[in-house]
């Protein structure tokens, strides 16, 4: 009898000690839970206020794609990127002009924009970056007090795709040309237009 009561009691002290080995290792799930929360906040709230935008859905797909504060404005110049790829590959003359293009974006030599620029000039970035690109501009820059952001993309991605030699004009390719009519058609859209209706519908 006397070591039924002992071994009942010892499994009572092991489910006691199971009991707080899990109580504390959900404590420190929750807490490591909090903590990716109040970053994700605060890296929503700082990303905002690098782009000017405040859509917290759109803000939170923009956290998944790898964008960050202190690559925003590699963000902001992705058309920069996205015309220097336009024949299938970047060469060394688009490589250094959009680089060069860039700073007007704020990318300063060293920073972490002006690494994230150069890796999307080396290898070309998922798609899906340049479509939420596609869904910032006309939240942000098709807006009439965005003028001067607009005409920054407008004439960065002229300039890079004005880099080397095509056949419709001084240094634009075909393709090329595509491209920047895309990106002037996204930056001049009608609030009133279903292109534009639909794009800022993805943002929410």
């Amino acid at each position: 009898m006397k070591s039924n009561s002992f071994y009942g009691h010892a499994l009572t002290l092991r489910a006691l000690a199971l009991e707080q080995t899990y109580l504390r290792q959900l404590e420190k799930e929750t807490r490591r839970r909090i903590r990716q929360e109040d970053r994700r906040v605060r890296l929503r709230r700082e990303l905002g206020a690098e782009l000017e935008i405040e859509e917290i859905s759109f803000l939170d797909r923009l956290i998944d794609l790898g964008v960050r504060p202190e690559t925003s404005p590699a963000f902001e110049a992705l058309p920069l990127v996205e015309v220097a790829w336009a024949d299938g590959g970047v060469d060394r003359d688009e490589h250094w002009r959009a680089l060069e293009v860039a700073t007007a974006f704020g990318l300063e030599l060293g920073s972490p924009a002006h690494a994230q620029l150069e890796l999307w000039l080396t290898r070309r970035p998922q798609r899906e970056l340049y479509e939420a690109w596609c869904t910032f501009a006309a939240l942000a820059l098709a807006k009439p007090g965005a003028a001067h952001r607009a005409r920054r993309v407008r004439e960065g991605a002229l300039e890079v795709a004005a880099a080397t030699g095509g056949i419709l004009g001084p240094g634009i390719s075909r393709s090329e040309r595509a491209v920047i009519e895309s990106i002037d058609r996204l930056l001049t859209s009608d609030p009133e237009s279903p292109r534009y209706t639909k794009l800022v519908r993805n943002a929410s």
